[in-house]
């Protein structure tokens, strides 16, 4: 399995962020499983009360079709 670094992935996702126009940006960010998992596990209370998962400004989802130090800025 490779290993994740999140750190990573976040500085590799700041750079996409900065690199787009506002029009452009889009509203989810998707990630594979196994990031959203790290995620919502840092943030028990958020999780518990049903609310979505915000990074960077952006709806965090998890996608299958994502590889693990991947992402996806979505609409």
């Amino acid at each position: 399995m490779t290993t994740l670094s999140v750190g990573l992935l976040l500085d590799e996702i700041c750079a996409e962020i900065v690199s787009r126009r506002a029009s452009d940006l889009g509203t989810r960010l998707i990630v594979h499983p196994q990031v959203y998992r790290r995620i919502a596990a840092s943030r028990p209370q958020e999780v518990a009360r049903g609310l979505p998962l915000m990074l960077l400004g952006l709806e965090l989802a998890a996608g299958d079709d994502v590889a693990p130090m991947s992402f996806r800025i979505a609409r």
